[in-house]
């Protein structure tokens, strides 16, 4: 179904391929926007997924106390050179018999059995 002739040929197939996706599309966002109204989160506050968590962290496990810094201008552009996106590798299996461990699913562990970094960020200068 591939080229251009064989989807002209199934455009009845298509279309109702196309109005399902859409219809479960709608379905998903029906729950969940139901899901976040129940937990008094509005969804089109936040324009990404990490600031929905975020919005939903501030609200059901943040303590008053603690503090969190907004760091200025100058700090926040120092920091921001360290974000360059993700890194794609391919890893050739060199090792047989091996156990291998995804670091990224410790997050959650992590941020459940330990403070969260709070307080002032520090300048370090002449580290060597």
């Amino acid at each position: 179904m591939g080229s251009p002739e064989a989807c002209m040929k199934n455009k009845s197939l298509i279309k109702k391929y196309l109005v399902r996706d859409v219809e479960l599309l709608a379905g998903i966002v029906e729950i969940l926007d139901t899901t976040f109204q129940s937990m008094d989160l509005c969804i089109t506050r936040n324009i990404t997924a990490s600031s929905l968590a975020f919005q939903l962290y501030k609200q059901k496990y943040y303590k008053n106390s603690w503090e969190i810094e907004k760091p200025s201008r100058i700090k926040y552009d120092y920091i921001e050179k360290a974000y360059y996106g993700g890194l794609v590798m391919i890893n050739k299996p060199m090792v047989k018999d091996a156990k291998c461990y995804d670091v990224n699913s410790m997050y959650p562990s992590v941020m459940l059995n330990n403070e969260m970094p709070l307080g002032k960020g520090e300048w370090f200068y002449n580290i060597t």
